[in-house]
């Protein structure tokens, strides 16, 4: 059997990120195209030059692929949980509707009376209940997909 290679388009940035600094400043500023073609330069808060680059290169791919259409809010949220744990050790974390809600009603079992809780708790099931499919978002996506403007 002949097995023919895939095709797999590749998303590849049209100019190359890069690296400046500023007077004064100990950071590095990054230098890339935005996706309406604009070129930019933003601060990467990196004083080391090689985790200011990939900082950097990171935003150049999210702002590529934003720029094809292809960028995703899970996406988005990747490329700066990566960057922050890149640089602080520690990943960002992003909840589901569900997951805050629990988190929220378990910090007020111990705070409240178990009749405040048991009512809060009754609530949030509820809400959780109405939200269907969309209790599994993120906050944001719930929000996107309630607004008037998103259903147009």
């Amino acid at each position: 059997m002949l097995l023919t290679p895939l095709y797999v388009p590749t998303i590849v940035p049209t100019q190359m990120a890069s690296l400046t600094r500023k007077d004064r400043s100990p950071y590095w500023y990054c230098c890339f195209t935005r996706p309406d073609g604009t070129r930019t330069k933003v601060s990467t808060k990196q004083t080391n030059r090689n985790d200011a680059m990939a900082v950097c290169l990171e935003w150049e791919l999210a702002a590529t692929k934003a720029g094809h259409g292809a960028l995703t809010e899970t996406q988005a949220q990747k490329v700066v949980s990566d960057i922050v744990e890149r640089v602080s050790g520690q990943p960002l974390v992003f909840h589901t509707v569900t997951e805050w809600m629990r988190f929220w009603l378990k910090g007020k079992q111990q705070t409240r009376a178990s009749s405040t809780y048991e009512r809060y708790h009754q609530i949030v099931e509820q809400f959780i209940e109405f939200l269907g499919n969309r209790a599994s978002l993120g906050v944001v996506g719930v929000m996107e997909h309630s607004h008037p403007a998103s259903s147009a």
